[in-house]
């Protein structure tokens, strides 16, 4: 669970209890920041949920770089999220809307203004992640797609609203049933970056896409 240990170096006053369960951990809010729970799954090698449901009154101070490279998606079902980086304009998530944060770049914090943020985030790391997706559709395709692994490099963030096929996938990680829940998981995972590696469009010609309108988008 990389992000979330990761974060966890970083943020160590935000996070309070952290408890293990059979498949994922749960990590508490610190009092003094705020209230609430985040929750993370390995879904497989190089691939991670995260469900988040904090209200926060603090900013997160954050200005660091990962040692291996990661993209991260997460899709707001309530709440926002102001994301303040060095040198460029604040990026706001407001519900509804889906951001695809890389790790090359540089956020120095992050203001969820005092209000409850409900959230599913999908966090993605190389090189792992290719094996995984190769083992999956039985292929050695991801190996040598450089549009796959450009997602992980080409730096910046960007917030737009989600067309509903995102959406969808989004409610599904949020509603799995529990008993399916491993398994569900890794197809939205796989779905999800099939979406992303195709430029951000999905059947263009019928007017279907990622996004719903041009996008806000933060390079260093």
């Amino acid at each position: 669970m990389k992000r979330m240990e990761n974060d966890i170096l970083f943020f160590q006053e935000l996070i309070g209890d952290c408890t293990a369960a059979r498949d994922s951990k749960l990590y508490q809010i610190a009092s003094k920041f705020g209230h609430g729970t985040m929750q993370s799954f390995d879904v497989m090698p190089g691939a991670e949920i995260v469900y988040s449901n904090v209200c926060i009154s603090k900013p997160i101070h954050k200005n660091i770089r990962y040692s291996a490279p990661f993209i991260e998606v997460t899709y707001c079902f309530q709440g926002k999220m102001t994301m303040m980086f060095s040198g460029q304009m604040d990026i706001v998530m407001h519900e509804h809307d889906i951001s695809v944060f890389n790790g090359t770049s540089r956020l120095d914090n992050c203001n969820f203004g005092k209000e409850p943020f409900v959230g599913v985030s999908l966090v993605a790391y190389l090189p792992q992640i290719i094996n995984s997706l190769n083992i999956m559709l039985g292929t050695m395709a991801f190996d040598e797609d450089m549009d796959f692994q450009e997602l992980f490099f080409d730096g910046g963030c960007f917030v737009q609203p989600a067309s509903k096929s995102v959406e969808h996938i989004f409610t599904e990680l949020l509603l799995l049933p529990e008993q399916y829940r491993n398994y569900l998981m890794r197809i939205k995972v796989m779905e999800l970056l099939l979406y992303l590696v195709g430029k951000m469009e999905y059947r263009s010609d019928f007017g279907i896409s990622l996004y719903q309108k041009e996008r806000t988008k933060c390079n260093e």
